[in-house]
């Protein structure tokens, strides 16, 4: 009986760990459309959410510089705000970091901030996929 009990209990903690899943981030460079323009990277990804989160960051796993991000709900497309509670969904994440000629076409691996509705934070990290240049001169 208590074996039973302590399978219930295992599967319901590796279950709640599981209420984001993050696909495939693929980093691209974007180049310069224009004179003046520089280099910057692309990483892309779609989120599936099942309990309300917010994303409050995106950064380098060795750095504490936040990268700029964008969200937009799936299929609808509709642009959420940065400080919004994400519901239970599928998410689109558009992220852009400056160039760095030395991580050029590395793996790198990022680390997303969360914060769940009880105000508690959480980090989830994943290595992205390089998928070369988005954008040519």
């Amino acid at each position: 009986m208590s074996l039973k009990i302590a399978t219930i209990l295992l599967l319901a903690a590796i279950t709640s760990c599981q209420s984001i899943s993050i696909n495939d981030i693929e980093k691209k460079i974007v180049t310069a459309s224009r004179p003046g323009q520089s280099l910057t990277f692309q990483y892309s990804l779609t989120m599936t959410i099942k309990e309300d989160v917010m994303l409050k960051s995106i950064m380098y796993k060795n750095a504490s510089k936040p990268i700029n991000f964008s969200i937009s709900r799936l299929p609808d497309g509709l642009v959420m705000s940065n400080s919004e509670m994400l519901q239970s969904g599928i998410y689109y994440i558009t992220a852009i970091a400056a160039f760095d000629e030395s991580i050029k076409s590395s793996n790198d691996t990022l680390l997303f901030n969360f914060e769940n509705s009880s105000n508690k934070t959480f980090t989830f990290q994943k290595e992205t996929v390089w998928k070369g240049n988005l954008l040519t001169k």
